[in-house]
């Protein structure tokens, strides 16, 4: 793997010099760590001994040879230390044995000498001979190896193997042999020992020259046995335990020994209890001097040695050829192991001294390993290419070349439990020596790096000058709120961070070059250090970022041990540094960063804005649904920090058009963080943008007004509600004019107002804060106000329906009622606000003629909603309208059900199709959608398209979810609805049927009218186009066959009139169309075929039925996939068929052949054998027979039934098929007799039938035994029942909840319901989603109450409560159709000013009971609409105050527009008529309609003519000119109020607040009048007085009007009289 990778460097420190011929070393004795060494010469080579020493100041390797005796017999053999190190036992050639002072032979000593050893038996200044017979030195010649032991009792022992294989224990004081023992014929080249991790016995091990190994028990502590003492045998020692400690922590030893320990101990126990008595029964033999233990012969072939005679045992008898060694390292701790070879397969192995193998692994090395030395993660292996050990110095053939192979213990590691093989790859670097040079010896050196002393003192300097840990580096990074707090800026950010990394750099790379410990490699030719030339740590990050390089980073960290996630961290932590954000994401995902670091690590380093940019759309991460909600919600959180950090370095333009972006393309974030976010921020165009794209016009309008009302204000009193008003109102003020305007801008989106209708508390908040910033709307604003809030607005109806008490609801609380109200309430306020302030700014001129009229009736508008139209309730009654209700609909992934008149969803949240609002949840469980119950609108029919919804109610069509093909029908503009949303396009439409197709919807009208919008590629609308339709569109407008039912497919749709006729239109590639062909209709078209005439359609996605009124079942369309498996199918036969014919002809001429050969007549004597069903097919050509090819046009009936209707026979089916529901390949039947049958593909269980297994014949579902059934449904690949006590089951899929139960796995792809199984040829995908599914129905959880338990009994009771929904629609759409015209507001055009003073006064007519009129006048004389406040006055009976608003009127309209004085009284005066009649009307009507009790209806009228002849007076009209109306239209009332106000005395009044001219002391309103016109009025009063008498037919009365009016001219005349006198 990283061969080309160099890692590793081997550098010769020394070479032996050359001194007659080439110079060979043959031993060597080296110090624990690897600093000092003493090398012995080959034979022949100078000089004989060599000392090697790495010095520390400076640090170098120093080799020099040591001088030596010239004797030949006296060249040293084999060395080894003291473990002191400050003596050194040299064996010569002879059997001389030398004790020599290490402090001699090098410059410095090393580190660990014991400097005061008690050795007082050698001389520390020079050599000492040790042997000192020849005796002795006979019994020692030829030495091979040698060992210093130091025993229990301190005592010095020296132990040889010769070349005679002899084994030799000699005391290094004395001199004396101690023991001595024949091991085998063989040099013994290897003497090691180990010591159990008890540290209570020790072993040596001995190996010869032909590779056979022994054991020996030097000496057991716990009995006192030593095996180089002459005195004491194993089997004499006596246990001498010192304390009672000791025993104690043997028997704790006992205890935590495993029952393997325990067996272990038990044998080798009883093995000791034989051994024992084998040594009673025959004694040992051995003196207490040094004589000589003959071991057997054929000791190479394994067992134990003679008891008596040393104990040698022979390692094959348990482990084999197995080579082991055994293996220190100061890293490794102080227990050794025994690693063992197999030279075979080079397995390398571990084991105890015990010879068990530890863990159950092994490790395949290189072929050929003779020697190796285990370093943490790395073995160091020596190979040649052939061993040649026949002598102690291992001689090496000029021919042979050693290697030194370095090997990953990770991917060389074989597991003993199965049959793995080796990886390929397991050697890391490999180095060849010289030819003829081999490896003698490998010891681990701790060498002092540059690097990690240089680091140490680096990270040490900038630890202090940065004042943190450096353990700090990249997991301690600062939040983005703390960023937003501190006042640094982006470089300044950058560079701590970036320091922080070099920090952190600096110190893994330091640590790193301790990962592995140099080795003092020896050879023959000379002495090599093994060093890493590259720190792995360096290497590994060099890989990472080349990039392309992960699979040898990823060896290299399994090799070292390396924590790759953390290493791949930082690189990508440097990448971030310098800018490289592409690299440093993907690297932060190798390292399995948490999200939520991540977007610390991007804050901290100062690149906030390249997260949200880069972070998700370029990099576009495989991610779970969830981990990509994380991951956007931060992206979404990084960009909005930097509006409070005020980081951003690019144009605002810029920074927004960078956040749509990433709105309108990533649809896995928290809409309702991101409006959170937008509104704290104060970056309303951005939410204005996220509202209108998202459709979380709700959640905005929360946020904002929390914002600025403050989360739980209390609004109940007047004072909290005027406090509340002005807080807003200084907020708005103090804001800059461009937020100002933004913030209006969100306030006042089209459909806001309908959004928060149902939240009543919401909506309440929603109109203070509009009303508290009316003074600040522009006119354009105002416009937008005055559409959203008109009472023509059909979205508000149900809001306004509570003003008119059309709607009684039971069930909502007294409080919740009453809310209602206040709402409404106030939204009509806000109204009559907008329109008053439209008319001002149009610059509205009041007509000169502008007195109060009525545009209502006076019959009231609630007598208007109780009395509909008879023939709108003719129509109800016979519409069968309960035949069209669908109360469960299932769609991709989501399920609707109508409960007790509301809706309740469950499923995917996907697009918003559950109508719940925005969610950060992919899945919900049964919730009521809270629009309708809150709204008090009743729904009485549900249906489901693939990501929409409908609800068909009493007010009209309710549509939410998806709208990108337009199948909401909301308009170009709205792609998105979360909530329920009127479909205004329908509003004024009684439906009475919905359906939706996958991407299209349809509804029928109860005249049997058919709307379609939506998907229209395939032609599905009926239009006659291909074009999608954004708002419904009227289709097949055939009034002779009006619809009475419609269904949907994937793409097509059915039609069924009422004469049983059956049109389809739409995709008809499967046959789905049944008209004969597969190609689409753009305009309905009519399926024939039936016998009879059709009652009941039903479509699924590519295939549709039909049901006779004689029950017949007709069925066409075909599933894709079916298709496809015949058409291989037949491809298939029809290769046959050409083959066989093929083959038949062949033949045929063979035998034509043969006969004309035999001069036979082939066609007369010998019958052509022909393929049975192809004889209809063979025509005669001539001689020549050829198959006839069938005709393509005769096939097609055969092969392409599909494509028509075809009789469907269900003999299993029990009673009348009362509703079909289809799903993609499966299909239901009800029957009327409640039980539900099943037929088609039954992948996931949507048949319910308890199997997997698809059904081909309609299958009765047997658990719905103890159910009646009364609706079903079918979703694409689940279904659903409702019973008749209110249970809602389903059975199916259920990756998106759709059973009303969260899905055990969230993976919503179709791939986890497949199995891929390869193999050479090709991938077969079976069946696998029994995790997400059911295959028998059970109840939804979630639904407490029954659909029909307290609301519907009965078929008779739903037919009752449909048309009592229909009903209320018609009723609704009826008032407001006559009160609130639709031609008065337009979305797309301005009001005119005449619409909306039209609109103004019909709402003050209609909603003055509920309104604060006198705030309202106030509002009106603000704006200077005088009109609107007499008529305010008007409708509250205040007819004194309305006339002088109507004057006031009256007067500037005419002044305005530039009239005479003629026209101006003329006008005046037609208000006094107007009023006088108002009078009459209601004292008509009730005493008590007045608002002064105090006056009379008389009192009034003769107000009225005082105030009209004092603004006659005022604005100086023509008295001859009013004389002239009064005369032109006396009539009895307008004489009776002249004759009261001009000659009734003052006295008689009983209130006077009209002008005083009446007064006794003061002027005669009679005076302003000429006498000719009073005696004119006096005449015709009395003259029509006594007539209106006469007619009437009361003496009584006409005797006292007779009297009167005798009395009146009487006087009056004699006023005249004395007048004329006087004059």
């Amino acid at each position: 793997m990283l061969q080309h990778q160099r890692v590793f460097a081997l550098s010769a420190v020394a070479q032996c010099p050359a001194r007659a011929g080439r110079t060979e070393l043959g031993g060597v004795a080296a110090t624990p760590d690897g600093s000092h060494a003493l090398l012995v010469g080959a034979a022949g080579s100078e000089p004989a001994l060599w000392s090697l020493e790495r010095t520390t100041a400076p640090i170098q390797w120093i080799l020099q040879g040591v001088t030596w005796f010239d004797n030949e017999d006296l060249r040293p053999q084999c060395v080894a230390l003291s473990p002191g190190l400050d003596f050194a036992v040299v064996a010569a050639r002879l059997g001389r044995i030398l004790v020599c002072p290490t402090r001699a032979l090098w410059l410095e000593p090393p580190s660990n000498l014991v400097k005061d050893a008690n050795y007082r038996e050698w001389n520390k200044g020079s050599l000492t001979r040790v042997t000192q017979s020849a005796a002795v030195e006979a019994q020692c010649a030829q030495p091979r190896c040698i060992l210093w032991w130091t025993t229990q009792d301190f005592q010095s022992v020296a132990i040889l193997g010769t070349a005679q294989g002899h084994l030799i224990s000699l005391d290094l004081v004395t001199g004396q042999v101690i023991r001595e023992t024949k091991v085998c014929s063989l040099p013994l080249v290897q003497l090691e020992v180990m010591t159990d991790s008890a540290l209570d016995c020790s072993y040596l091990f001995v190996t010869s020259s032909g590779g056979t190994q022994w054991r020996l028990k030097l000496e057991q502590r716990s009995t006192g046995y030593i095996w180089c003492c002459s005195s004491t045998t194993e089997a004499e020692a006596e246990p001498k335990p010192s304390s009672v400690l000791e025993y104690r922590s043997r028997l704790s030893g006992l205890k935590q020994m495993s029952a393997a320990g325990l067996a272990s101990l038990r044998q080798r126990l009883n093995e000791g209890r034989k051994l024992l008595d084998r040594r009673v029964s025959n004694p040992s033999s051995s003196g207490s001097g040094g004589g000589i233990e003959v071991a057997e012969e054929a000791t190479e072939l394994g067992g134990i040695l003679n008891i008596s005679h040393g104990r040698l045992e022979s390692l094959a008898a348990k482990i084999g050829d197995t080579r082991v060694s055994v293996q220190v390292s100061p890293k490794n701790g102080p227990d050794p192991i025994l690693a063992g070879v197999f030279p075979d397969t080079a397995i390398l192995t571990f084991h105890n001294c015990e010879l068990e193998v530890l863990p159950q692994t092994a490790f395949k090395l290189p072929r050929g390993t003779e020697r190796l030395l285990i370093q943490n993660g790395i073995i160091l292996v020596s190979t040649t290419y052939s061993s040649n050990l026949t002598n102690g110095h291992n001689a090496a053939s000029p021919n042979q070349r050693g290697h030194l192979h370095i090997v990953s213990s990770h991917y060389a590691e074989l597991h003993l439990d199965n049959n793995s093989n080796a990886k390929p790859d397991a050697v890391l670097q490999s180095f060849s020596l010289e030819y003829g040079e081999m490896v003698l010896d490998m010891v681990p050196l701790l060498l002092p790096t540059k690097s990690s002393e240089s680091g140490s003192t680096e990270s040490g300097e900038e630890s202090s000058q940065s004042g943190q840990s450096p353990n700090s580096g990249g997991d301690s990074l600062s939040s983005p709120e703390t960023l937003g707090s501190s006042s640094n800026s982006k470089s300044q950010a950058a560079d701590q961070f970036g320091k922080r990394v070099r920090l952190r750099v600096a110190e893994v790379t330091a640590r790193g070059q301790s990962l592995f410990e140099s080795c003092l490699i020896v050879t023959n030719r000379g002495v090599y250090v093994l060093t890493l030339d590259v720190d792995p740590i360096t290497t590994f990050m060099d890989l990472a970022i080349r990039g392309g390089e992960d699979r040898k980073a990823e060896f290299l960290a399994r090799t070292f041990g390396l924590d790759d996630k953390e290493l791949y961290e930082l690189v990508a932590d440097l990448r971030l540094t310098e800018g490289d954000f592409s690299q440093a994401f993907a690297l932060y995902q190798q390292a399995e960063c948490k999200y939520l670091k991540v977007a610390l690590k991007f804050s901290a380093a100062g690149h906030l804005k390249m997260l949200g940019l880069h972070y998700v759309l370029q990099s576009k991460p495989k991610l779970t649904p969830a981990e990509l909600i994380h991951l956007s919600n931060l992206a979404l959180m990084s960009c909005f920090q930097q509006v409070l950090t005020k980081s951003t370095f690019e144009s605002r333009a810029e920074f927004h058009s960078r956040i749509r972006d990433f709105v309108d393309e990533n649809k896995g974030f928290d809409e309702c963080l991101a409006v959170r976010m937008a509104t704290e921020t104060r970056e309303w165009e951005l939410l204005n943008h996220i509202s209108r794209s998202r459709s979380v016009h709700f959640e905005m309008i929360e946020s904002i007004v929390c914002t600025l009302l403050g989360r739980g204000t209390a609004l109940e009193s007047r004072d909290e509600i005027e406090a509340a008003t002005a807080k807003v109102s200084r907020a708005l003020e103090t804001m800059p004019l461009v937020e100002l305007n933004g913030l209006l801008t969100c306030l006042l989106a089209p459909t806001n107002i309908e959004s928060v209708m149902s939240n009543h508390d919401l909506s309440w908040r929603l109109l203070l804060v509009l009303w508290s910033a009316s003074s600040f709307l522009a006119q354009e604003v105002i416009q937008n106000l005055y559409k959203q809030c008109c009472p023509a607005n059909s979205g508000l109806r149900p809001l306004y329906l509570a003003l008119l008490g059309a709607q009684e609801d039971s069930s909502m609380g007294d409080n919740h009622a009453k809310t209602r109200r206040d709402v409404a309430c106030r939204l009509v306020t806000l109204f009559t606000n907008a329109t008053l302030a439209i008319l001002k700014g149009q610059g509205w001129n009041q007509n000169c003629d502008s007195v109060p009229k009525r545009y209502l009736d006076d019959v009231s508008v609630k007598t208007q909603l109780n009395d509909p139209d008879q023939d709108w309730d003719e129509q109800v009654r016979t519409s069968h309208c309960t035949r069209h209700r669908q109360i469960i609909a299932g769609g991709s992934k989501h399920v609707l059900l109508q409960r007790k008149g509301s809706v309740m969803t469950w499923g995917m949240t996907a697009f918003g199709v559950l109508g719940h609002g925005a969610s950060a949840s992919r899945f919900s469980t049964p919730k009521e959608v809270v629009f309708f119950s809150a709204s008090q609108i009743s729904v009485f029919s549900v249906a489901c398209g693939r990501a929409h919804s409908m609800a068909l109610t009493s007010c009209g069509l309710y549509v939410w979810g998806s709208s990108k093909q337009g199948q909401l029908g909301l308009g170009a503009q709205r792609l998105c609805e979360q909530r329920p949303a009127l479909v205004k396009a329908l509003a004024d439409v009684a439906l009475i049927q919905i359906a939706a197709g996958q991407y299209h919807s349809v509804a029928l009208s109860i005249k049997g009218q058919v709307w379609a919008w939506g998907w229209g590629v395939h032609g599905q609308l009926g239009t006659g186009s291909i074009e999608d339709e954004f708002v419904p569109v009227r289709i097949f407008k055939k009034k002779s066959q009006p619809v009475c039912q419609i269904a949907t497919g994937y793409a097509h749709t059915m039609l069924l009139t009422t004469k049983g006729e059956v049109w389809v239109f739409g995709c008809s590639l499967f046959g789905q169309l049944g008209n004969g062909a597969n190609k689409k209709q753009m305009v309905p078209v009519k399926v024939d075929g039936f016998a009879g005439p059709i009652r009941l359609i039903s479509s699924g996605f590519f295939h549709s039925y039909a049901v006779t009124e004689r029950d017949r079942i007709y069925t066409w369309g075909c599933n894709p996939q079916i298709l496809r498996l015949e058409a291989q199918q037949k491809k298939k036969e029809r290769i046959q068929a050409i083959q066989e014919r093929k083959k038949q002809q062949a033949l045929a001429e063979m035998d034509r052949d043969e006969a004309e050969e035999r001069g036979e007549c082939p066609d007369k004597e010998r019958p052509l054998i022909q393929p049975l069903g192809e004889i209809k097919n063979i025509q005669t050509n001539g001689s020549l027979l050829e198959p006839k090819v069938p005709e393509k046009k005769k096939s097609e009936p055969d092969e392409m039934l599909h494509l028509v209707p075809g009789e469907f026979f269900a003999p299993n089916l029990n009673g009348r098929v009362k509703e079909i529901a289809c799903g993609n390949q499966h299909t239901l039947f009800l029957s009327d007799r409640g039980k539900v049958y099943a037929y088609g593909k039954n992948m996931d269980g949507q048949l319910g039938i308890n199997s997997r297994k698809e059904a081909k014949e309609p299958t009765l579902i047997d658990a719905f035994h103890d159910d009646f059934i009364v609706h079903v449904a079918c979703g694409i690949d689940f279904s659903l029942a409702v019973s008749d006590s209110g249970s809602v089951f389903a059975w199916g899929n259920n990756g998106g909840a759709q059973l009303g139960k969260l899905p055990l796995s969230e993976n919503p792809e179709i791939s986890s319901k497949l199995v891929v199984m390869k193999n050479s040829t090709r991938i077969v995908r079976l069946p696998n989603n029994l995790v997400n599914s059911c295959d028998i129905p059970k109840p939804v959880n979630g639904i407490t109450e029954g659909v029909y338990s307290n609301e519907i009994l009965s078929i008779h009771d739903a037919k009752d409560q449909i048309e009592s929904d229909v009903r209320t629609f018609f009723q609704n759409m009826n008032c407001f159709k006559k009160v609130f015209p639709g031609n008065l507001v337009h979305e797309d055009e301005q009001p005119s000013s005449k619409d909306v003073e039209t609109m103004l006064h019909l709402t003050l007519e209609t909603f003055h009971q509920h309104l604060d009129t006198k705030k309202l006048i106030k509002n009106a004389l603000i704006y200077d609409n005088a009109p609107a406040a007499s008529k305010l006055s008007l409708l509250k009976g205040n007819l004194l105050q309305a006339f002088d608003f109507s004057l006031q009127a009256i007067v500037k309209g005419s002044l305005s527009q530039g009239d005479t004085m003629s026209v101006m009284g003329d006008h005046i005066f037609n208000a006094l008529l107007f009023y006088l009649k108002e009078t009459q009307a209601r004292f008509q009507l009730s005493a008590d309609l007045s608002q002064d009790d105090s006056n009379t209806d008389s009192e009034i009228r003769r107000q009225l003519v005082e105030r009209l002849v004092a603004c006659w007076q005022d604005q100086k009209l023509s008295f001859v000119h009013l004389e002239t109306l009064f005369l032109g239209h006396a009539n009895a009332l307008l004489l009776q109020t002249l004759v009261l106000t001009l000659f009734c005395p003052s006295d008689e009044r009983q209130t006077d607040r009209g002008p005083v001219m009446n007064e006794e002391s003061g002027p005669k309103l009679v005076d302003l009048f000429t006498p000719e016109f009073c005696l004119r009025i006096g005449d015709t009063f009395v003259k029509e007085f006594k007539e209106s008498s006469v007619r009437s037919g009361d003496e009584e009365t006409h005797r006292k009007a007779s009297i009167v009016a005798d009395n009146w001219l009487s006087s009056q005349r004699g006023l005249a009289l004395s007048d004329l006198e006087q004059d």
